[in-house]
């Protein structure tokens, strides 16, 4: 990511003024509201209250009710029973127009930036084939409303070159505007890694000393546990718990959002370490040597043995994100060679590495499915040639469909249903069921946790163990720590273009590989 490290957040110009904490607090919140849709009762007096130069934190898995919150919040849902409070008044949001009236404004997951126009032409919401536009003035306008919100980024830059936090923040700045006083993030972090995600959180930090009141929808705890000030827990559509950060632990707030334990991801949380098992007699099937492709991968070699889950973790700048795509043929392969089961796999085409027998599940799921097409479409994709002969048997592909809806508990699906009407766990799901169907000697999963509850990471985690009973050969790359401790059997770290450690039959901790990697 060009400039990722570059973005700035200058602290003592943010808000523009240094008295915005002395102002009078401005607060928003829910009083007893319920929502129905239908015998669906999504939310259940649900009282919460945000407060000007407060970092609120909302945690819960999915379906506990927090989009419909936010939807109340921001005037998309009216309550069918309770209120919305601003400033200790009942206010009534008739339309989304009325809660950006009183300087209620969303972020949310998908951004809806314009990647081939400006900074100036996205905050200005101005159109680059004008001829009657003041470019000069445009642009100085454009650095005033960032500079407000302490953001150092040329506003001549096109968006689709800039990282993806720099988006996020040029994002914020053009919801925030002039008037903004209640700012709600939609799982600001699920398309960052590590480092981006500290810059995002710096900068929500400024927006809090400068006034302003944040609330953030995050499935990841330990970023409720480092940010937040106020941590609350949904759950079944109940607002279940809220506590000050310092009173919380990840361990408790798993206990309160999901109501049972989730066995080894609890354990990394709640103790921040594991025991890696011993390795397994079993034969090499996934055989890498000097793969590299330069500035981002120098040289990377490994093995993974049959049945044998290998966890790679690294930073930011380790290349352990560009190596998958390596391996699958997506990126070109300046020298270094990959086999499975002993024979060589051609690079740069991915079609080879599929008739290798590698499965391939990308870190954007959006990518990789056809969200619009239902969802046995999608199971079946890299497996179309045993379904047909001469031409598609649909009532096979439903029925192969629905057995692994059963097996992999995909909630809310049937194999006619769009794959964009599941939740982003239930979507990674029917990734996995794809390469279940077509049975891969190795696969190969780049951050399958991410953006989901602590349930979701359950399920993938038990289907990842699953399919390694099977004898497939699973290489997981994340750069969340928690996830490749539940995951793993052995875990290599990767930094600066290569692999520098290996861990294996040993206890290994969270702050063990954060500094291996650093």
């Amino acid at each position: 990511m060009e400039n990722s490290d570059k973005v700035g957040v200058v602290y003592t110009s943010v808000g523009g003024t240094t008295e915005a904490n002395d102002a009078p607090q401005s607060t928003i919140g829910l009083k007893h509201v319920s929502v129905s849709f239908g015998a669906i009762r999504a939310l259940r007096n649900v009282s919460i209250e945000l407060r000007s130069g407060e970092v609120h934190a909302l945690v819960g898995q999915n379906g506990a009710g927090k989009s419909t919150l936010i939807k109340c919040l921001t005037g998309a849902v009216a309550p069918e029973s309770g209120r919305v409070v601003v400033d200790g008044r009942p206010v009534r949001f008739g339309e989304p127009q009325d809660a950006l009236a009183v300087g209620v404004r969303a972020v949310y997951q998908e951004l809806s930036l314009f990647p081939s126009l400006t900074v100036t032409e996205n905050l200005l919401g101005i159109r680059g084939f004008s001829r009657w536009i003041l470019w000069g003035r445009a642009h100085r306008a454009a650095e005033i409303a960032l500079r407000r919100w302490g953001v150092a980024i040329d506003p001549r830059s096109r968006v689709e070159n800039l990282s993806i936090s720099q988006q996020q923040l040029v994002e914020i700045v053009r919801a925030m505007g002039a008037e903004g006083r209640f700012l709600i993030l939609d799982e600001p972090t699920s398309a960052l890694g590590p480092d981006q995600a500290r810059l995002l959180f710096e900068f929500v930090r400024s927006l809090a000393s400068a006034g302003v009141a944040v609330l953030f929808i995050t499935q990841d705890l330990h970023q409720a546990l480092r940010h937040a000030d106020w941590i609350s827990v949904m759950r079944e559509g109940r607002l279940v718990a809220t506590s000050r950060r310092e009173d919380s632990t990840a361990a408790g707030l798993i206990r309160v959002a999901f109501g049972e334990e989730h066995g080894i991801l609890e354990q990394t949380y709640e103790i921040g370490k594991i025991r890696l098992p011993p390795p397994k007699d079993a034969p090499n099937v996934l055989h890498v040597v000097s793969v590299q492709s330069r500035p981002y991968v120098w040289s990377y070699s490994l093995d993974v043995r049959a049945g044998e889950v290998v966890g790679l973790f690294g930073a930011l700048d380790s290349g352990h994100m560009v190596f998958p795509e390596l391996l699958f043929g997506l990126r070109h392969r300046e020298k270094g060679c990959v086999e499975v089961d002993g024979v060589q796999v051609k690079g740069n085409d991915p079609s080879a590495s599929v008739r290798a027998g590698i499965g391939y599940v990308c870190a954007d799921r959006r990518q990789a499915l056809a969200l619009a097409h239902r969802v046995d479409h999608n199971v079946t994709l890299a497996n179309l040639r045993d379904l047909s002969r001469w031409f598609l048997r649909t009532r096979e592909e439903a029925r192969v469909t629905a057995g692994l809806i059963d097996k992999l508990e995909i909630r809310n699906a049937r194999p006619e249903a769009a794959v964009d009407r599941l939740s982003g766990g239930n979507q990674q799901k029917v990734l996995f069921a794809r390469w279940m169907l077509a049975d891969p000697r190795v696969l190969v999963l780049v951050e399958p946790t991410r953006g989901m509850d602590v349930s979701a990471k359950s399920d993938v985690i038990r289907v990842v163990h699953d399919r390694a009973q099977t004898g497939t050969a699973i290489l997981v790359i994340s750069s969340e720590p928690e996830t490749i401790l539940s995951i793993a059997d052995r875990v290599l770290v990767a930094r600066a273009g290569t692999i520098v450690r290996e861990f294996r039959d040993q206890e290994v901790s969270v702050a063990t590989l954060m500094l291996a990697a650093a």
